[in-house]
């Protein structure tokens, strides 16, 4: 087992550690790193829209990839449709055709993956029935979309001719999504498009990872030898030390503080059965987990303390979780 944790004040300075130099994956931390290389590039108040146009027998469906796109949306979408749709159309300027990323495990499919990415989604995380693994053959959202056009199309005989809808979602929506519930889908969409967005083409799923680990490099903050290798965290072979992590948190919070507005508190999203005793210290932080490996990276803002906390080599959950939790207690108290 290995335990390795760094703590930093609020100069920057390094208050308390150990293995601090150990490169380790940070699972779902990484998430932290790929959020905010879009909230700086895109900007907090960037809007994704989606056009949707439709007429009796197809749709054509352009501009940016649906995020938090439920069912009760598209039925929305769909509800002066007539069934059955003859042809769909997508045109997607942003992403590559890779479904899914060499690194990713098929060991961890217990975990809620979806992790699909193309312009047109239906919950393909953070439901219980989007628990797949990411080396299966997801349901195609094609077969979701006639499923749900055969029962719910409107078949009325005053159907318009030409129709044309809007879904839209601010940045910020989808960073507190992706921040709180851990939201593997999301993440990786949202790396991949802001880095096309950049060099206005389309990047594929590696380049889009150095395209984050340049951002913190550049700052001085991440050095050489880490890894990034997705924006979710599922791959093993993402490795970072929690001193590169506690300084990444330190970095994030002297540029824009309000950041940290979009992770949970104790008691909310991943930590909601978790931290309870420690509500004073005003804690708020990332979790990640994979198999053998779990990790906790924020800031008690009540202590001015920024914190990275990562045990490997566990295979109980719940355990690694236990010692994490009680070594953050013992930092703050």
């Amino acid at each position: 087992m290995i335990l390795s944790y760094n703590v930093i004040d609020q100069h920057g300075n390094i208050s308390s550690g150990d293995n601090t130099h150990i490169l380790l994956p940070p699972a779902s931390n990484m998430k932290i790193l790929s959020t905010y290389f879009s909230y700086l590039n895109l900007g907090s108040e960037f809007k994704f829209r989606t056009k949707f146009e439709i007429s009796k027998q197809s749709m054509k469906i352009s501009g940016d990839p649906l995020f938090m796109f439920s069912e009760k949306n598209f039925k929305s979408i769909l509800s002066n449709v007539e069934a059955p749709l003859a042809n769909i159309h997508f045109k997607n300027d942003y992403l590559t055709r890779e479904r899914y990323h060499p690194d990713w495990s098929f060991g961890d499919i217990d975990y809620c993956y979806g992790a699909q990415v193309t312009p047109f989604a239906i919950n393909e995380n953070c439901e219980p029935e989007a628990h797949v693994s990411v080396k299966s053959k997801p349901v195609s959202q094609i077969e979701n979309y006639m499923k749900i056009l055969k029962s719910e199309g409107n078949k009325s005989e005053n159907i318009k001719n030409e129709e044309i809808k809007y879904y839209d979602i601010r940045l910020n929506s989808i960073i507190r999504h992706i921040l709180q519930l851990s939201c593997n889908f999301s993440a990786e969409l949202l790396m991949r498009f802001t880095a096309s967005k950049i060099n206005k083409k389309k990047v594929n799923w590696i380049d889009s990872a150095s395209m984050v680990k340049k951002l913190f490099l550049s700052n001085g903050i991440m050095d050489k030898n880490s890894i990034v290798r997705d924006g979710s965290g599922l791959s093993r072979l993402n490795m970072i030390n929690t001193l590169v992590l506690s300084k990444i948190g330190f970095f994030i919070f002297a540029q824009n503080s309000e950041f940290y507005d979009f992770f949970p508190s104790p008691g909310e999203g991943t930590l909601k059965n978790r931290l309870q005793d420690l509500k004073d210290y005003d804690i708020k932080a990332k979790t990640g987990t994979i198999s053998y490996i779990s990790s906790l990276t924020g800031i008690s803002r009540t202590r001015n303390l920024f914190f990275s906390i990562i045990v490997y080599g566990i295979e109980d959950t719940q355990e690694r979780e236990m010692i994490i939790d009680n070594m953050l207690e013992r930092i703050l108290k």
